[in-house]
């Protein structure tokens, strides 16, 4: 399915696994640069792999301490446009 959003950027919070995970992939496959981010950092770092490995897609794990959703939204935008 061709969603026509490749090229765009996409904010994923709760990557590593479940829906959080499978949001993250299927927005790969379409082509989508993503910055995930997750409690555990082994299993974000694990995820991402995957998901590059499957996609080729461009993506930046973000594992930092827990900051207000507003906090963590403005410093991605910042950062990542």
């Amino acid at each position: 399915m061709d969603l026509a959003i490749s090229n765009r950027k996409a904010i994923v919070n709760g990557g590593s696994a479940g829906l959080g995970f499978a949001s993250a992939l299927a927005l790969a496959r379409e082509g989508v640069e993503l910055y995930i981010s997750a409690r555990s950092e082994n299993r974000l770092m694990s995820a991402c792999e995957t998901i590059v490995a499957a996609t080729g897609a461009a993506i930046w794990p973000d594992f930092t301490p827990p900051l207000t959703l507003m906090s963590r939204l403005r410093l991605k935008i910042r950062n990542y446009g």
